[in-house]
């Protein structure tokens, strides 16, 4: 994901740096924005990650967490697809919601506004391999044996061909809409 934000982000003003959420490695004070995409569900010291997003922004600065999710109540299909990710999920999600507990870390409550949170609909065109990526991308896919993923890539395929609630875009291409929310959280720094 860094590599192609680095590909398509061509601004001087952008500077993307190794770190951690309770270790960013920049100077106290440096940061109008901390954008924070589909990755803070792996965050595991709420409070560690909250001092030091306040020590890093500027007053008045900005922290956006943002995930782009599959919307499975747009499409039956989708949700069928979801249930059969999260079959072999064990690791933290956005779904799980302990990220949430970012907003209880004392160091959070000291420095930041309430969070704001905001949900956008859209969907982007896809086709049946292009379900079968998405999902074998998923970490707790990802890591299956072979045979394993056989018997998934079957099941999506199954899942998608069946077609419940499919709002195509062209079947003869194969081409249908994939129904995504994207969910943004912002918290200003007081």
């Amino acid at each position: 994901m860094r590599e192609a934000f680095l590909k398509y982000t061509k601004d001087d003003r952008v500077e993307v740096s190794d770190g951690s959420f309770d270790n960013t490695g920049v100077e106290t004070g440096w940061a109008d924005l901390i954008v924070i995409a589909h990755a803070f569900h792996w965050c595991l010291d709420h409070e560690a990650a909250a001092a030091e997003f306040a020590r890093v922004l500027k007053p008045g600065g900005v922290l956006a967490l943002i995930w782009n999710n599959e919307d499975g109540d747009a499409a039956s299909w989708l949700k069928q697809v979801r249930e059969r990710v999260e079959r072999h999920r064990q690791g933290p999600h956005w779904t799980s919601a302990l990220w949430r507990q970012l907003f209880d870390a004392p160091s959070y409550a000291n420095h930041f506004a309430p969070p704001e949170a905001r949900s956008f609909s859209h969907h982007v065109p896809t086709t049946t391999d292009g379900v079968v990526n998405r999902g074998l991308s998923s970490s707790c896919i990802s890591t299956l044996s072979e045979a394993d993923k056989e018997v998934f890539v079957e099941d999506v395929k199954a899942i998608v061909q069946k077609g419940e609630g499919i709002t195509w875009i062209m079947k003869e291409t194969d081409t249908f809409q994939y129904p995504h929310k994207i969910e943004l959280v912002i918290s200003k720094r007081m």
